[in-house]
């Protein structure tokens, strides 16, 4: 999760205590809205995370999902996917340096038979990110 703090105090105490706590920008006012933009774009660009294409695109490395036509592709190849192999993939990429269980993955997306449930395996995008690039190309 990315953490601005946009604020009226400005003393380097408290730009130190906002970074401190795990803020990863801090901007005091007055400031505009360009500002804000450019700050957002430089945090999702420092995550790997970037939109393309309006809100429909979402990018992690090579990797790119179209939201909108529902494509995956990695180095611009196409991967086929089921609708719920889809899910499964946009969650965690959604949820960037977030830690999400099995269980959150599978309500999510839908997927929610007991056996698969049984297992306790925890993804983060990059971690997903990995298991879908072949052992060969890593």
């Amino acid at each position: 999760m990315c953490v601005l703090f946009f604020t009226a105090r400005d003393l380097v105490e408290d730009r130190i205590a906002g970074i401190t706590a795990d803020g990863n920008d801090y901007a005091t006012k007055p400031f505009s809205l360009e500002k804000v933009l450019a700050r957002l774009r430089g945090l999702l660009r420092r995550a790997k995370i970037a939109r393309a294409h309006g809100d429909a695109e979402l990018a992690v490395s090579d990797l790119t999902i179209d939201e909108d036509a529902r494509e995956v592709r990695r180095a611009g190849k196409l991967i086929e996917l089921t609708a719920t192999e889809f899910e499964l993939l946009r969650f965690p990429v959604r949820n960037p340096r977030r830690v999400l269980s099995k269980a959150q993955i599978l309500d999510r997306s839908g997927t929610t038979t007991s056996a698969a449930r049984d297992t306790s395996s925890s993804c983060t995008s990059a971690t997903c990110a990995r298991r879908s690039t072949p052992a060969a190309s890593r």
